[in-house]
């Protein structure tokens, strides 16, 4: 079972930010969509209470979380969720596995370059 703090470090790994835009005030609907990403992974594949995520990540609020939880996602982001949730399972983070990565729409240039997953089994 994955920590929180794993978890933010594998959100941001994947979409190529960093776990301080994660978790910092921004509040853009681009960050809002990857930290619902982290939310949902959180409440998934941890025991953490809402109360404990939301402090994870910058000393939000439970309701915060809450509200991430219930909203609805696009699928660019569903997909993401897929994936890093099956990563985080099996145990194995993209720093490791190259992952055939969307492009999202960012302001700042990717931090790593994309890859293609190279399927091994």
């Amino acid at each position: 079972m994955p920590a929180i703090a794993q978890i933010k470090e594998a959100v941001a790994a994947y979409f190529g930010t960093t776990v301080l835009e994660l978790t910092g005030p921004e509040r853009t609907q681009i960050v809002c969509a990857r930290r619902a990403v982290a939310f949902r992974l959180c409440n998934e594949l941890t025991d953490v209470p809402y109360l404990q995520i939301g402090r994870e990540f910058g000393g939000r609020d439970h309701s915060s979380v809450l509200r991430a939880l219930t909203k609805p996602i696009d699928l660019q982001h569903q997909i993401a969720f897929d994936r890093l949730r099956a990563d985080l399972i099996r145990g194995t983070t993209h720093d490791v596995d190259t992952v055939l990565r969307w492009q999202f729409k960012s302001r700042r240039d990717p931090v790593v370059p994309m890859f293609v997953r190279r399927y091994t089994a």
